[in-house]
């Protein structure tokens, strides 16, 4: 009734050994049979144990039980039963083995280990009761891991073979790695220095509102999401494989400037939608699954890069993209349900289409000498307008005929290979002094082109339909010949024809009506032909052209309100 102290020796235990509320100190203790030891108030300290067939039992229950029992070196039980009652537990062993499931029932707290201590529960472990604190390898074989409220005191890892792992709430300054080939479940806020998970089978299941690190996060297997988690990382990355989350929103990072660690997902990620920021904070963000989608408008504001697909991937954003806080690098299929895609600067990584239905397509410059960019589809529901706000450059430009228009304002503008304007609802190239070189040739016949700057080819046909001059124009195409079959209205505004030097020879003929303030030839040996039925030029025209100029065949009215001459 006084308590008990045996330290000098080992202390062999076959039975119950109890105190009125007073202290147990033993050193190294052996267990002829099942044994219990209980203390009350009593603080309860143990040496090493080492009977793999033995099950201790710690305190009773009662509400007396409230005595903490310290495990001070290894241990290794076949089991260990706690009661519901007001104690701690510690264990800081350095190697402990429990053959038998082993839970936790005390409610004052467990702990286990204090920095690089093993923990091995071959018939798994449960800590639910009160809040565990980790400090080592905790590892059962195939055996399911549950715990509650957790605090890390030194970099922990939890293993479970192909038995399940389900957290808490866990805390503490220090990382966690957890392995299962099975479902990990976190179900608590986290808030710890790095996390990683791994396994070849399972998913990790966020059902929880936000996981903070300040180092990397790291998820080695598919995310299942059954909650609307934020995820910050501080400076560290975080990398996801696969991410499934219908109706979930997943929030990435935040808007200080401590957010620069990048986000990647290198697996098919499903969502509501996905969060981000710009503000202060600067970090990339970058998706590389083959299929994607998001159920509602996703805007990317972070600043230091998206990235969507690295070739052939296909994103669908129901609701509609906006990217423009930083450069976009595509490399696949972005597609939208009827919604907007408004984009930045775009890089390519692969050829790309962009397809948004009646929605409006809007981009910034694109410098990609080596790609082709397809925009909309070929079905009836492509009539969203594509706008090119910026400087463009391209291999290739693919379109198809139906009722969407293309706009290019870009100043500069670039293609290696040969366009053709397919879609039939207008296309706009320049708005006042743009330049645009299709180095395979142009051919845009489908619609009504809108000219306002420079068009050149290197020695490539161009091809005309309607044309429409919204500035004054220059149409250049060397020894290539240059085609408008359709009527030129342009009455405010001059017309040039090829360039002044010598590989300028490409005949240019205009198959329709024109109507012009005025047209401008150079001293080149080219060809001039207008055929259509009514033509109107105010200003005087002069033909220097040295190759011949024709006027008509059969039956043409020509109006030179400035007056003609054409004796080259």
């Amino acid at each position: 009734n006084g308590g008990l102290t045996s330290t000098a020796s080992t202390t062999t235990l076959g039975g119950t050994l109890a105190t009125s509320n007073d202290a147990i100190t033993l050193g190294t203790l052996a267990l002829a049979t099942n044994s219990t030891i209980s203390s009350g108030s009593g603080a309860i300290s143990l040496g090493t144990i080492n009977n793999s067939t033995r099950t201790l039992t710690l305190q009773d229950n009662t509400a007396s039980s409230t005595g903490t029992v310290t495990f001070n070196n290894d241990v290794t039980l076949a089991g260990l039963t706690t009661f519901g009652q007001a104690y701690g537990v510690v264990m800081n062993g350095a190697n402990n083995t429990f053959t038998n499931a082993v839970t936790f029932n005390n409610t004052n707290g467990v702990t286990l280990g204090n920095g690089g201590d093993n923990f091995t529960f071959n018939g798994g472990l449960t800590s639910t009761a009160s809040t565990t604190t980790l400090g080592g390898a905790i590892a059962t074989s195939n055996d399911a891991v549950l715990l509650g409220s957790s605090i890390l005191t030194a970099d922990t890892t939890i293993s479970s073979g192909t038995g399940t792992i389900g957290l808490g709430s866990v805390t503490g300054a220090n990382s966690l790695g957890l392995t299962a080939s099975n479902v990990i479940t976190f179900n608590g806020d986290i808030n710890i220095a790095s996390l990683s998970t791994a396994g070849s089978a399972g998913t990790d299941v966020i059902n929880t509102s936000a996981i903070t690190t300040t180092g990397n996060q790291s998820y080695g297997k598919g995310v299942s999401l059954t909650a609307s988690p934020t995820l910050k990382s501080g400076a560290g990355s975080i990398s996801f494989t696969a991410v499934s989350g219908a109706g979930q929103t997943l929030t990435l990072q935040d808007n200080t400037v401590n957010s620069t660690g990048a986000v990647n997902f290198s697996g098919n990620v499903t969502l509501d939608n996905l969060i981000t920021f710009g503000g202060a904070s600067n970090y990339s963000v970058s998706l590389i699954g083959a299929n994607n989608t998001f159920a509602n408008a996703v805007t990317f504001n972070n600043t230091n890069g998206v990235t969507l697909g690295n070739f052939g991937d296909t994103f669908t954003f129901n609701g509609g993209l906006t990217s423009t806080a930083s450069t976009t690098t595509l490399g696949g299929s972005i597609l939208t349900s009827n919604d907007a895609i408004t984009l930045g600067t775009v890089a390519l990584t692969s050829n790309t289409t962009l397809s948004s239905g009646s929605g409006a397509i809007s981009l910034g410059a694109i410098n990609e000498a080596a790609r082709t960019l397809t925009l909309q589809d070929n079905t009836a529901a492509s009539t969203g307008t594509v706008t090119f706000g910026s400087n463009v450059t391209l291999a290739g430009l693919t379109t198809f005929g139906q009722a969407y228009d293309v706009i290019m304002n870009g100043a500069t503008n670039t293609f290696t290979n040969a366009v053709t304007f397919n879609n039939t609802n207008g296309v706009t190239l320049g708005d006042g002094g743009d330049s645009f070189t299709f180095n395979g040739g142009l051919t845009s016949t489908a619609s009504t082109t809108t000219l306002g700057g420079t068009i050149a080819t290197s020695n490539d046909a161009i091809s005309l339909g309607a044309v429409s001059l919204a500035a004054d124009s220059t149409l250049s195409s060397g020894s290539a010949a240059i085609g408008i079959t359709g009527a030129l209205s342009g009455a405010s505004n001059t017309l040039t024809l090829q360039d002044n030097t010598a590989g300028s020879t490409g005949t240019v003929t205009f198959g329709n009506n024109v109507t012009l303030a005025g047209l401008t030839t150079f001293g080149q040996a080219y060809r001039v032909i207008m055929n259509g039925s009514s033509n109107t030029l105010t200003n005087a025209v002069t033909f220097n052209n040295t190759n011949g100029v024709t006027l008509g065949n059969g039956g043409d009215a020509f109006t030179f309100d400035g007056g003609l001459t054409s004796t080259a």
